[in-house]
Formats: C-alpha cells, structure tokens, sequence
C-alpha cells in the first residue's frame, strides 16, 4: 500500500503525459467501475489460513511475465504514440 505522502505527490512531475492519460483514461475509469459495481457482492471471504495456494508474479523488474493478448497491447501503444505526437 503507498503511503500517504506517495500518494500526495501523484502523478510526479516527470511523468510522461501519455501515460498519465492512460492511468487516467483507462486504469482509473476501470477502478471506478470496478467500485461501482458493488465489487463487494461478488467476493466470497474466507478465514484466515483455510486456503492453500500459490504465490503468482506477474510483473518483476519492470516486465511482464504473463501472456498478454495482443488488443491489450495495442491500447498501450496508442497511448505511447502519444508521446510521439507531443514531441513533434
């Protein structure tokens, strides 16, 4: 969880304008759907150690290691073509 003083200095002043329109048009916009949907009712909670399973990485140093279908990574790139366009 980031800590508060993280969150207060969301989006750094460094971040590319591209991606902050991607954590704004697509990764929030999905969050607030996601709330919206009364996420609550859809979650079965179990107690505490009552479940075995195993740990999943999925992103380490930065790359994906999982299997991303290809249509995802073309929204990604849309938005990183928006880079490109900003410094033309």
């Amino acid at each position: 969880m980031p800590s508060p003083s993280d969150l207060a200095s969301f989006p750094p002043p460094s971040l590319a304008k591209w991606k902050l329109d991607y954590y704004r048009e697509v990764i929030v916009a999905d969050e607030r759907r996601f709330l919206v949907s009364e996420a609550l009712e859809h979650i079965y909670r179990v107690p505490p150690m009552t479940a075995d399973g195993e740990r999943k990485v999925v992103i380490r140093d930065g790359k994906c290691l999982i299997d991303v279908p290809e249509i995802v990574w073309e929204v990604w790139r849309g938005y990183e073509a928006r880079e490109t366009v900003v410094k033309d």
